[in-house]
C-alpha cells in the first residue's frame, strides 16, 4: 500500500469514527461509501489512461522524415533522435541550439 492510499484510508477512518462519535452514523457510512467510490473511480481512470498511453506507444512510428539543410528530406530512425528536454525548443534536424530562457538563443 503506498503512502497516499494509507493516508486516504486513515482520513476515511478518522472521519467515520468522528461521525459515529457525534451520533451521525448514517453520515459516517455515507462518507465511507463516497470515499470508496472515489477511490474505485480513480483506479479505473488511471488504468484506462495507462492502457491508452500503451496503445499510443504501440502505434508510434519507427521512423521520422526530417528536413535537410539543402531543402531535402532525411528519414531517421526514432531511436537515433536525441530526447527533448522540458521547455526546450529544437526542431528535427535543426542545427540551431535554443536555451530554455526566452531571448537567449545560441547560434
Amino acid at each position: 500500500m503506498n503512502q497516499n492510499c494509507a493516508l486516504r484510508l486513515l482520513v476515511m477512518i478518522v472521519a467515520a469514527l468522528g461521525a459515529v462519535g457525534i451520533g451521525q452514523v448514517f453520515d459516517g457510512s455515507l462518507l465511507i461509501v463516497i470515499f470508496a467510490t472515489s477511490g474505485a473511480l480513480e483506479a479505473f481512470a488511471t488504468a484506462r489512461t495507462a492502457d491508452s498511453v500503451r496503445a499510443l506507444l504501440d502505434v508510434a512510428p519507427e521512423q521520422a522524415t526530417c528536413p535537410d539543410a539543402d531543402s531535402g528530406e532525411t528519414v531517421v530512425n526514432i531511436v537515433e533522435l536525441p530526447l527533448a528536454r522540458p521547455r526546450s525548443m529544437s526542431g528535427c534536424g535543426s542545427s540551431r541550439s535554443w536555451s530554455s530562457k526566452p531571448g537567449s538563443a545560441k547560434s
